[in-house]
């Protein structure tokens, strides 16, 4: 009978356990203060590698308590500059780019990261 009682109250006990732990928690989401952020971005090239920035448009980071788990970005392609060169060669690489070559800006003034 004793081991009857106890093995009740250990399934109870540990029953509660198990399904507070599985409880969905509610996914917050915040939205990014695009006037303060940018994107700092670095591509490599054989001969070495460039760095800029560009800016956001929108965006949204969503949370799980204190795990990042999404988000979504809205980035001005039109925006995007080197910052690792000056003069000819700077606009030479926003330039280049912006073309068709790499992003088409003209066509594609945006681009949505997830």
């Amino acid at each position: 009978m004793k081991k009857t009682i106890l093995s009740i109250t250990m399934a109870v006990v540990f029953g509660s356990f198990a399904s507070a732990a599985t409880e969905p928690t509610e996914v917050v989401t915040k939205a990014v203060k695009t006037d303060a952020s940018s994107v700092m971005w670095k591509a490599y090239k054989v001969t070495g590698s460039h760095t800029g920035l560009v800016q956001l448009t929108e965006g949204n980071l969503m949370f799980d308590g204190t795990s990042l788990v999404g988000g979504n970005f809205t980035v001005d392609m039109t925006s995007l500059i080197s910052t690792d060169l000056e003069g000819e060669y700077k606009e030479k690489l926003e330039g280049h780019l912006k073309s068709d070559d790499f992003f088409g800006v003209a066509n594609h003034p945006t681009s949505t990261l997830v």
